[in-house]
């Protein structure tokens, strides 16, 4: 089953290397020219909308949330 939650990721966090991985697997999937995959200094200090299932990152967004 699908969890889904925001966290605010540190470079000691294990989800780090999750991260990385989709981000790069993303990448070689090459559907969107534009996107590069993110190095780990890019999630750090940053909101990330985490899904896991069973406990494993399957997916994410990386941004920030303004309030005008």
């Amino acid at each position: 089953m699908f969890a889904y939650k925001k966290v605010t990721v540190s470079l000691k966090d294990n989800v780090i290397e999750e991260l990385v991985a989709l981000s790069k697997a993303w990448a070689e999937e090459y559907t969107c020219p534009a996107y590069n995959a993110n190095d780990p200094g890019e999630f750090v200090n940053h909101d990330v909308y985490l899904v896991t299932d069973e406990g494993k990152a399957v997916a994410y967004a990386l941004g920030h949330v303004y309030v005008m």
